[in-house]
């Protein structure tokens, strides 16, 4: 996230609450099937990659 690369991370990870708020990534359930539709959603838009990668930095 430093980097601004949005992350997809398990609801399991104990900060994906903070992620989840501040749209800094996609948060999966921790199953494959879950794992697989974030990370559909996070290759199939450049854009909101690129949204979601600078969302932390802008963070206060």
């Amino acid at each position: 996230m430093v980097a601004g690369v949005p992350v997809v991370i398990s609801d399991q990870v104990y900060i994906w609450e903070q992620i989840q708020q501040a749209e800094a990534g996609w948060v999966s359930p921790c199953t494959v099937p879950g794992l697989i539709k974030q990370l559909r959603l996070a290759l199939a838009d450049r854009t909101e990659r690129q949204r979601r990668g600078d969302n932390p930095r802008l963070m206060p």
